[in-house]
């Protein structure tokens, strides 16, 4: 919809307040009055344009809050009335410009231009059938078009500002909206793996603070490594900084699943650069591993990385765990969202013998 007819429509849908600009041009309807100034009037022409004036103010003033075919109708109505008042010496043909400001009001740019179009043609006709010269109705003729073009495009510039403070607002609503989703899934990705090791540690250290000390000792000071490094983690994700190697959540992978009991097999293929870093695929390990830690009740898990047939980066979390049916919560929801952000995939395959994850995203990309 072209922004002419689209601002036209949008205010008739609020109603189609009176505009500023009407209000403050009805100080040259005096224009009427002025041949009285040279010649007093006689007392009919005095009569007809107290008359006339209260007439037009009546319609226009309704006309202000009209919109469609209602429009139409008061720009015809006030054409009708300036033709009205032809014989009785006032510059009549000033109602005509208010005439062509009204008919702005309708909806359509083509009924607009027809209505105005139609005034003029009236109008001109009019004058020449009673043999007025043209510095009478000429004048009228061209600048009626004119005013109703500079209300028209007055009323389309405001909308249209208005409309840009809306899309403004909008933008800045769904901005703020998208940053807290990924605060929330940045959190969960970074807490969920570290506060379960967290738990499962605390647990260890419990069972051998009166074994083995040393070794309850060693836990604790692994409680409190971990408990620092996630602190960090959460500290760059409240930054937007977040950026976990891929390396790096392999070997804590190892640790948590140690830790939990579960005998870990990794397996990186040659074709994965050592250094290479990719936060999207860390991240998805790490929910991957949190969730065999809590929900799968494992005794070995398998992570293998590698690359697909077109190169994308491909990680694989399986276990033999309870496997069955898969809820989805907000941790698997915002790793579907992330690879998905990212032209990656995420598939789930959950049997009897235990569940595979399996993520794909493209080298390089970012969370």
């Amino acid at each position: 919809m072209p922004v002419w007819r689209r601002a036209v429509t949008n205010s008739s849908r609020r109603k189609n307040p009176p505009r500023a600009a009407e209000f403050v041009g009805l100080v040259y309807v005096l224009i009427y009055f002025i041949p009285w100034l040279s010649a007093p009037p006689l007392p009919v022409d005095l009569a007809a344009g107290i008359v006339g004036l209260a007439a037009f103010l009546a319609i226009y003033l309704r006309a202000l809050h009209a919109t469609g075919r209602a429009a139409v109708f008061y720009a015809v109505g006030l054409e009708a009335l300036g033709l009205a008042l032809s014989p009785f010496h006032g510059v009549w043909t000033i109602i005509n410009v208010y005439a062509c400001t009204v008919a702005t009001r309708a909806l359509s740019r083509r009924t607009v231009i027809l209505t105005i179009a139609g005034l003029q043609i009236v109008l001109a006709g009019f004058a020449m059938l009673l043999d007025h010269g043209w510095f009478v109705w000429v004048p009228s003729v061209i600048f009626g078009p004119l005013a109703a073009f500079g209300i028209r495009l007055r009323a389309e510039l405001q909308h249209d500002n208005s409309f840009l403070r809306d899309t403004q607002e909008q933008v800045r609503q769904v901005a703020e909206k998208g940053e807290r989703e990924r605060i929330a899934r940045d959190l969960h990705d970074l807490l969920g793996q570290s506060l379960t090791l967290v738990a499962v540690k605390a647990e260890l250290a419990s069972r051998l603070s009166e074994a083995d000390p040393l070794a309850a000792k060693r836990e604790m000071d692994d409680i409190a490594q971990v408990a620092r490094e996630a602190l960090g983690e959460v500290r760059e994700a409240l930054r937007g900084m977040t950026q976990t190697s891929l390396r790096v959540e392999l070997q804590r992978a190892r640790m948590a699943l140690s830790a939990a009991s579960i005998r870990a097999e990794i397996k990186t293929d040659r074709s994965v650069n050592a250094s290479q870093t990719d936060a999207v695929l860390a991240l998805a390990l790490r929910e991957g591993i949190t969730n065999v830690i809590r929900h799968a009740g494992a005794t070995r898990c398998r992570i293998h990385v590698g690359h697909d047939d077109q190169g994308a980066l491909r990680l694989s979390v399986s276990d033999d765990g309870r496997g069955g049916p898969i809820n989805e919560g907000s941790g698997l929801t915002g790793m579907r969202t992330r690879l998905s952000a990212a032209g990656g995939s995420l598939q789930i395959r959950a049997g009897k013998e235990g569940t595979e994850l399996l993520a794909l995203v493209p080298v390089g990309s970012k969370p």
